[in-house]
Parts: structure tokens; C-alpha cells; sequence
């Protein structure tokens, strides 16, 4: 071992205090880092993964303008022959007024979103039929799901019969009689919680839309093909204006805001890194004060100022080596725990935690960069001291 490696080992021990501390706060300041990242990016893949279960599926599929007609079911042909597309469902939305009746009290809700989906097709494309959360899924046109903050509204339950009234294409007014035949409550309210849900006939009867289709959703069984099927169906259907999104494009949107809160967070955990690099500075000013004595001694016996400076810098990158360790440590031990349990803020969004080796140890080994950095002014000003002067130092 080179002599002053050791050396530098030797005067480290002898400040354990100084020392602990040190490797303490980088660790810490990595540890902001991969809990910050790993807590948001979780947020944003469980958005991403409640979208593409209640909303758009892996591949989202309409017109730039206007709605599929007679090309629906040719439309859902194609993409059915995809070898890794699971399945195919149609949806169309519309607004609508309800209206329920309690008791003497009349309960009304204006401009509601609606969504017509296919009974028989969605739930094989989506999780949406999971959502309700009291009574059953659709079957036949003359029911109604609605989400729970419409149900409070209405003061509507299951069983309860609702009006609702829609525009058909001709301007006039088509109000319809509906059964509620179930509650649907969504975590984190990203599926239809403000919305209700019909069968896509019942919307195309209201509205007079007897063919039409809004969106095609499309469920991959490997996701990682969303981009080739995208460009295949742009290429197929070059003439048909179609604007085909990804699961990405399509909650872009959505997670705009989250990604943004991402790149502070991660700054700020920087910015805390950078801090954890001055409390090093100040600890190995203090070591370089407590050892001016010693270092006069070795400059006396032979030791030069490259040594003296080179023995400094060691502390420097045994601190950030034992951080680097002790952080990829702890945050792979975290990663691992968060992403074996279903870790929510409270009843909300369920987190989606994923561990990236690569992030972690990344984020480790910026710390030995640090570490080493902040060691390099204290261990300057050590060289720069004249031997007579240092040993005269009480």
C-alpha cells in the first residue's frame, strides 16, 4: 500500500468523529437523491400504468378530424392481426345532463362526460370493469355506471333510476331512462370518477351516430411494441388522417406536471449533495488545523508538498468510496422493499417503484466525485505549509 495511502488511513482513524461524519452527510445527501426519484418516478409509471388500464390502453387510435365510421370494425381488423396485440375495443364519448329523483327532491348534474364502451370487448382492452367499486359492470343498453363524485351529486345509488339527456346530431334534444347498476371509484382518480359510463350503442342511439366510433384503444401483451405498431398503422392508413398515440403521447398531458416536479426534486437533491460537499470542506479544514503539528513533523523527515497534498486528497476519496458503498447499499435495500409492496399515499395512486441499478450506482459514484473534490482546497493549503511554522503550532 503506498505510504501515504496508509498515511492518510492512520489520521482518519484517529478523527473518527470528523470522519463519520463526513461519510454521513454524503450518504445522506445520495439518499435525497434515489428516495426523490424513486418516489416520483413510482408516481409517474402508476400514472402511466392507470392510464393504460382505465383510459387509452398501450396504443390509442382516432381521426384527426371527426370520428370512425363504416372503417371501425376494418380499422380493428388490422390491428387485431398484430401478433402482439392482446385486444381491440371501441369507445365514444359525448356530454350529457342528469337528472335522479330523491324522494321530493329533484337532483340535477350538467355537462357530464360520458363513455360508451363496448360490454363485451372492454374488458379484455382495459381494467376499467375493475373501477366499480359497488355493484356490477355494464351489460346491456338501458345501464348506467357512474363514477362516484356523479353519484354523490345525484344522490344516486345502485338500483336508482336516472334520466339523461344528450344533443343528437341534429341539435335536438334525446332524453333516456337508465338503471344504475353500479358505483366506479378509481385510485388516484384517473379513470372516470367526474364521468359516467353507458354502452357505445346507447351513445350512438342518443346522439344519432349510429356507426361511429371517438377512439380505438388497444391493449399490447408486450408494451415495448407501441412505437412499431404505431408506424405501421400510420403507414397502412396513410390516407385516412388517423393520429395514433402512444401510452406516453396520449398522458402526456397528465404527467407534465409530475416530470417537472421530477427535475426539481432531483435538483434539489443535488443541491443537497453539493452542501453535504461543503460540511467535507469545513470537516478537512478542521483535520488539516488538528494535524499542523504532524504535518510539519513529516514535512521535516522528508515528506514533500505533493505527499502532504496527495494524503489529503485520500481522505478525500476514502470518504466518498465509503459513502458511494454505504449509499448503494442503503438505496438498493430501499428500491427492492418499495418495489415488493404496494406503496401508496394512503388510499390514492398505488406507486409503481422500479429499481435502476444503474441510476443508484451512478448517483453512488457522483459521491467518491464530490468526496474527492471537497478534499482538494484543505488538502492544498496543508502542502502550502512551511515546516518550521507547522511544528511551531500548538
Amino acid at each position: 500500500m503506498d505510504f501515504r495511502l496508509s498515511l492518510a488511513l492512520k489520521l482518519m482513524i484517529r478523527r473518527k468523529g470528523n470522519f463519520i461524519a463526513a461519510v454521513s452527510a454524503l450518504v445522506i445527501g445520495i439518499m435525497v437523491i434515489l428516495f426523490n426519484s424513486l418516489i416520483f418516478n413510482g408516481v409517474a409509471q402508476g400514472i402511466l400504468r392507470d392510464l393504460a388500464d382505465y383510459r387509452f390502453g398501450h396504443i390509442v387510435v382516432s381521426k384527426n378530424e371527426g370520428n370512425f365510421e363504416t372503417e371501425t370494425v376494418q380499422v380493428m381488423n388490422y390491428i387485431q392481426r398484430y401478433p402482439y396485440v392482446q385486444s381491440t375495443a371501441p369507445r365514444l364519448s359525448s356530454i350529457a345532463w342528469f337528472n335522479s329523483t330523491d324522494g321530493f327532491t329533484k337532483n340535477e348534474v350538467d355537462k357530464i362526460q360520458v363513455i360508451g364502451v363496448d360490454p363485451k370487448r372492454d374488458p379484455s382492452s382495459s381494467k376499467l370493469f375493475e373501477t366499480v367499486q359497488h355493484g356490477s359492470f355494464l351489460k346491456s343498453d338501458g345501464e348506467i355506471v357512474l363514477g362516484s363524485h356523479v353519484a354523490r351529486d345525484l344522490k344516486a345509488d345502485v338500483g336508482s333510476r336516472i334520466d339523461a339527456k344528450m344533443i343528437d346530431s341534429e341539435g335536438n334534444d334525446v332524453i333516456k331512462s337508465f338503471v344504475v347498476v353500479g358505483i366506479s371509484e378509481s385510485p388516484g382518480g384517473l379513470a372516470f370518477d367526474d364521468s359516467a359510463i353507458m354502452t357505445i350503442d346507447a351513445i350512438r342511439d342518443m346522439t344519432g351516430r349510429p356507426q361511429e366510433t371517438g377512439q380505438i384503444i388497444v391493449r399490447l401483451s408486450d408494451p415495448s411494441y407501441q412505437e412499431d405498431l404505431k408506424s405501421r398503422l400510420l403507414v397502412a392508413y396513410e390516407e385516412s388522417n388517423l393520429d395514433v398515440e402512444t401510452l406516453e403521447e396520449a398522458g402526456e398531458q397528465t404527467l407534465a406536471g409530475i416530470r417537472s416536479g421530477i427535475a426539481f426534486i432531483n435538483l434539489v437533491g443535488l443541491f443537497g449533495m453539493l452542501s453535504a460537499s461543503f460540511a467535507i470542506v469545513t470537516i478537512m479544514m478542521l483535520m488539516v488545523s488538528s494535524k499542523t503539528r504532524d504535518i510539519g513533523i513529516m514535512k521535516a523527515i522528508g515528506a514533500n508538498s505533493k505527499d502532504i497534498l496527495l494524503v489529503f486528497v485520500f481522505q478525500g476519496l476514502i470518504i466518498g468510496c465509503l459513502a458511494a458503498a454505504g449509499g448503494f447499499a442503503i438505496g438498493t435495500a430501499l428500491a427492492l422493499y418499495l418495489q415488493s409492496i404496494e406503496f401508496s399515499f394512503g388510499p390514492g395512486l398505488i406507486l409503481e417503484v422500479t429499481y435502476d441499478p444503474m441510476f443508484t450506482l451512478t448517483s453512488s459514484l457522483f459521491a467518491i466525485v464530490l468526496g474527492t473534490a471537497a478534499a482538494v482546497y484543505p488538502a492544498f493549503r496543508a502542502s502550502r505549509l512551511e515546516p518550521v511554522d507547522a511544528m511551531q503550532h500548538s
